[in-house]
């Protein structure tokens, strides 16, 4: 049986927080990210061969960047179940709100 983690406000922020550096997700030919919130806007801007590009039958790189520099291994997980830029998009959406909602508990 897998237990349920709760997901603390502590981690909530960290999951929303700025990423500077090298760290940063490189939209080919495109902008660079610094969050999750930013990767939701330009997954909803970016055209189809660039959305193409970083999530195709090969591999998914917004998914790969919330694994292993943000560390939402869940939100992750849920991007990988689709290759729909309208699923993935929910998934992001979703992730952002519930997270907000969260780190919002011990202000």
């Amino acid at each position: 049986m897998k237990l349920k983690q709760k997901l603390g406000p502590d981690a909530a922020r960290w999951f929303l927080r700025e990423i500077t550096g090298p760290e940063c997700f490189w939209v080919n030919n495109g902008p660079i990210l610094k969050s999750i919130e930013e990767l939701a806007a330009a997954v909803r801007a970016m055209k189809k061969e660039v959305f193409l590009h970083h999530v195709n039958k090969d591999k998914n790189d917004l998914a790969r960047w919330i694994e292993e520099v943000v560390g939402d291994n869940k939100l992750a997980a849920d991007m990988r179940k689709s290759r729909s830029r309208r699923n993935i998009l929910q998934a992001l959406n979703m992730r952002v709100k519930i997270l907000k909602r969260i780190a919002e508990l011990d202000r």
